[in-house]
C-alpha cells in the first residue's frame, strides 16, 4: 500500500496534529477536493466522517463542488509503511531498521519528510547510510543473530590467526542520537569488498582479513558491543584511516615478497644460464689433452707427410674448439644482455624497496657480475688453449727438421 496519496492530502490540509492515530481538517472543499477524492478512492484508508456543506457522504461518492467539507482520517497502522512522528519513532516501529532495512514507504511528521520525495532530507541520508553500513558489515562478519526482543544484529568478527587473537562483536542499534551526531560515511570500501567483480581480485580475502584485524583493533577499547557500533559510526573516517594504512601494508609487503621471488629466481636463472656455458664445453675440451699425444708421437713418423696429416688433424681439432667456444661467447653475450635488462628494472625501482631487500638485489649484482667475470676470463684462456696442439705440432716440427732447416737456411743465406 502507498501512502503517498495520503501524505499529499495531508500536506494540503496544512499537516494538523495528529490525535490518537487520525487527523481533522475544516476549510475550503475546493482546497482539497482532488486529493481527498484521490484518498477516498483507496479501500485500504477509512475515514471517521466526511460532510460537504453539512451533508455526510462517508458511504458516497464526492460531489464535485462545494464550499466546505470537514473530515477525519484514521492514519493506517498496520505496518511501518505509515506516518510516524519522528525518526525515532519510525526506528521504534520497525525492529528491521536495526538490521539495515528501512522500510518503503514513510512520512516523517516532525521534519515534514516523505521517503518518496525528490529531495532527500539529511537526518534521512544519514539514516540510509548506517542502514547500508550495517548491510555491509553483516555480509563481511564471520557470523551474526538477531539479538532476541530487539531485532538488531550482533555482528561477530574474528581476528584471524594472528600473534594476538581476538574478537569483534557489534550490536547494530540505530537511535535518533546516533543519526544525528553521525559524520558523512563514505562506504565505497565496503561497496568494493562486497562486490562481485571483488571476488576475482587475488586479494579479496586477505582484505577482509585485513579488515577484520582493523575492526578488532579499533573497537577493542569499547564498553559493550552498542558502544562499539557507535564508536565505529561516529568515526567511521578514523577506522577507514587505519584500514588503508593496514592495506597497503599488506600490498606493499606482498609486492616486496613478490620481488624477492623474481630476484632470487632471476638470479638462479642467469647463473644457470652460466654455468650451462661453461658446463656445454667442458667435456669437449678433453680433446686438448688427447690432442697432445698425437703430438707426442709425431717424433715416431719417418715420413714428412705422415707428419704433415698429423699436424692437419691439430689443426683441425684446434679450430674446431675455437669454433666451439667462439659459440659459447656468443651465447654468454645474449645472457648478458638479458642480464642487463633484468638488472635495469630492478636498479630504477631499488629507491622503493626495504633495505633488506635492497641488500639482496646488490648483492645478487655483485654475484653475478663475479660469475660474468669468471666466466669471462675462463673463456679466453680457453680460446688461447685451443690451439695449444697446433701450435705444439708445428714448434714439434720445427724440431724434428732443425738441422734441415739449418742447412737450408745457410746454403741461401751464407755468412
Amino acid at each position: 500500500m502507498s501512502i503517498a496519496s495520503l501524505v499529499e492530502l495531508y500536506r494540503k490540509c496544512g499537516r494538523p496534529t495528529l490525535e490518537e492515530g487520525s487527523f481533522c481538517y475544516s476549510g475550503k472543499f475546493p482546497d482539497v477536493s482532488s486529493e481527498l477524492a484521490m484518498v477516498k478512492s483507496e479501500s485500504t484508508i477509512d475515514f471517521d466522517y466526511i460532510n460537504v456543506d453539512g451533508e455526510e457522504i462517508l458511504d458516497d461518492d464526492l460531489p464535485e463542488s462545494g464550499r466546505r467539507v470537514d473530515f477525519s482520517i484514521l492514519i493506517p497502522a498496520s505496518s511501518s509503511n505509515t506516518f510516524h512522528e519522528s525518526i525515532n519513532s519510525l526506528i521504534e516501529s520497525d525492529p528491521k531498521i536495526n538490521r539495515g532495512h528501512l522500510p518503503e514507504d514513510y512520512y516523517i511528521i516532525n521534519i515534514d519528510y516523505y521517503s518518496k520525495d525528490k529531495k532527500k532530507n539529511e537526518v534521512l541520508i544519514k539514516t540510509e547510510k548506517i542502514c547500508a553500513l550495517i548491510r555491509g558489515l553483516s555480509s563481511l562478519a564471520h557470523y551474526h543473530d538477531e539479538k532476541d526482543g530487539l531485532g538488531s544484529y550482533r555482528l561477530v568478527f574474528v581476528k584471524p590467526s594472528t600473534e594476538e587473537a581476538g574478537t569483534a562483536v557489534l550490536e547494530t542499534k540505530i537511535t535518533e542520537e546516533l543519526v544525528k551526531n553521525s559524520a558523512d560515511l563514505d562506504l565505497s570500501i565496503i561497496d568494493a569488498i562486497n562486490s562481485v567483480e571483488e571476488r576475482d581480485d587475488p586479494h579479496h580475502y586477505a582484505k577482509i582479513n585485513v579488515f577484520s584485524v582493523c575492526l578488532t583493533d579499533f573497537i577493542r577499547s569499547s564498553a559493550s558491543p552498542r558502544a562499539a557500533f557507535d564508536k565505529l559510526v561516529y568515526e567511521w573516517g578514523n577506522f577507514l584511516e587505519n584500514y588503508h594504512k593496514d592495506v597497503g601494508v599488506y600490498i606493499s609487503g606482498f609486492a616486496f615478497q613478490k620481488v624477492k621471488i623474481e630476484v632470487a629466481n632471476a638470479e638462479s636463472h642467469i647463473a644457470g644460464d652460466f654455468s650451462k656455458i661453461l658446463g656445454d664445453i667442458t667435456g669437449k675440451l678433453l680433446a686438448l689433452p688427447v690432442s697432445l699425444i698425437g703430438v707426442a708421437v709425431l717424433a715416431k713418423y719417418d715420413s714428412l707427410f705422415e707428419r704433415l696429416i698429423i699436424i692437419a688433424a691439430m689443426f683441425m681439432t684446434s679450430f674446431v674448439l675455437f669454433l666451439l667456444i667462439s659459440n659459447q661467447k656468443r651465447h654468454m653475450e645474449r645472457v648478458i644482455h638479458a642480464k642487463d635488462l633484468v638488472f635495469s628494472s630492478l636498479e630504477g625501482k631499488r629507491h622503493r624497496y626495504p633495505k633488506d631487500l635492497s641488500d639482496s638485489i646488490e648483492k645478487m649484482f655483485s654475484n653475478i657480475s663475479d660469475t660474468e667475470k669468471s666466466l669471462k676470463r675462463n673463456l679466453l684462456v680457453f680460446s688461447i688453449l685451443s690451439w695449444v696442439p697446433f701450435l705444439f705440432s708445428i714448434a714439434s716440427l720445427f724440431y724434428i727438421y732443425r738441422l734441415q732447416l739449418s742447412d737450408v737456411v745457410t746454403n741461401y743465406w751464407p755468412c
